[in-house]
């Protein structure tokens, strides 16, 4: 019988970094009343992006991408503890972002409370669900001196 092939962590890694991106051109949240200007869609990925980096929201937003963002190039090189810990921030704070958007009852596509969250909310964290899974995953390989490492750095010398 054939072998199923696992996700390695290099797959994970890059998994995680094409949804992120993708998350950005996907609408973040759906109006559930659409007007004729805008539709369905009231916030665009990449406009809830820059919201986040605004001066009051930077403290509570922030973190979801930049946790995000560190854990992703922390991994490569090495710092998986510290991935992990960056990763965790960046899930909690991308949760509560969706927490913290005001509540709506869906009329659109998606119809139960909080349905005005958009498909591009979703996989944005399920792309932070990924990197923590790939930085937990990479962190228990760098501590296992047989397995080969995600990041740049080779593996410690197996003692004798």
């Amino acid at each position: 019988m054939a072998e199923r092939r696992r996700w390695t962590t290099p797959r994970v890694f890059v998994a995680s970094l094409a949804l992120y991106a993708v998350s950005f051109v996907l609408p973040a949240i759906l109006n559930p009343d659409p007007t004729s200007s805008f539709g369905w869609v009231d916030t665009w990925g990449w406009e809830a992006a820059v919201l986040s980096f605004a001066t009051p929201m930077v403290v509570i937003l922030g973190p979801s991408n930049l946790g995000y963002a560190a854990a992703a190039l922390l991994i490569p090189f090495g710092f998986c503890r510290v991935a992990v810990v960056c990763s965790l921030v960046a899930l909690l704070s991308m949760a509560y972002c969706g927490i913290m958007v005001p509540s709506q009852p869906g009329g659109g596509p998606i119809r139960w409370p909080g349905g005005h969250l958009g498909p591009g909310y979703y996989a944005w964290l399920v792309a932070g669900i990924m990197m923590l899974v790939c930085a937990v995953r990479a962190s228990r390989e760098a501590q296992d001196a047989e397995a080969p490492t995600l990041g740049l750095r080779p593996p410690p010398p197996a003692s004798q």
